[in-house]
C-alpha cells in the first residue's frame, strides 16, 4: 500500500506544471462577462508556461505544450496551431541560456517574463491580423500585457511553492 501511495504522490507531482498550465489556459478561455465588450485581461497561462520553462522544463515539456495549445485552438474556435505556436515560442525563449540568469533573482524572472509577454503578445496581435486580413486595435494588446506583467508575482508565489514540494520530495526520494 505504501508503494501505491508514494507512486501516485509521485506521480501527482510530475503532472502539476501541465495541470497548471492546462487550469490556466481553460481560465483564459472563459468568457467574460462584462459590460465592456471589449474587455482586456491577463494571460495566465504565458505566466505558467514561463514559470514552470524557467524553474522545471523537465515536467513541461515542448509536445505537451504542443497538444495543449493544439486543444485550446480547438474549443476556442481559433485557427489551429495559434496558440501551440505561442506556447513553443515561450519555451524556446526561455530555454535560451539566460534562463540561468533569469531564474537567480525573482527581478529577474519577472524582467523575463516581460520580455517574452511583450513578444508574444505582439506576435499574437499580427498573426491575428495577418489571418483576418484587418489591422486590430494594439492598445488591448498592450493592456493585456502589462496586467499579465503585473499577475507575475502572485502567480509565481504560488506556483514557487508547489515547486518547492516538489523539489523536496524529489531530493529526498532521490528522484
Amino acid at each position: 500500500m505504501q508503494v501505491v501511495v508514494q507512486t501516485l504522490d509521485h506521480l501527482a507531482r510530475r503532472i502539476l506544471p501541465f495541470l497548471t498550465v492546462a487550469i490556466t489556459l481553460l481560465f483564459d478561455l472563459l468568457p467574460l462577462t462584462t459590460l465592456a465588450s471589449d474587455a482586456v485581461r491577463p494571460s495566465l497561462t504565458i505566466v505558467a508556461v514561463y514559470f514552470w520553462t524557467l524553474y522545471r522544463p523537465d515536467l513541461l515539456g515542448s509536445i505537451v505544450l504542443f497538444l495543449l495549445g493544439l486543444v485550446a485552438d480547438a474549443v476556442a474556435g481559433m485557427p489551429i496551431g495559434m496558440t501551440a505556436l505561442m506556447l513553443l515560442c515561450i519555451r524556446a525563449m526561455v530555454m535560451v541560456p539566460q534562463r540561468i540568469v533569469l531564474a537567480r533573482s525573482f527581478l529577474g524572472g519577472w524582467l523575463g517574463l516581460a520580455l517574452v509577454t511583450l513578444s508574444v503578445q505582439f506576435l499574437r496581435w499580427f498573426l491575428a491580423c495577418l489571418y483576418a486580413l484587418h489591422v486590430f486595435p494594439i492598445d488591448t494588446v498592450l493592456v493585456s500585457s502589462v496586467l499579465t506583467i503585473l499577475c507575475y508575482p502572485p502567480v509565481a508565489l504560488l506556483l514557487g511553492r508547489a515547486n518547492v514540494e516538489i523539489d523536496e520530495k524529489r531530493h529526498a526520494t532521490g528522484n
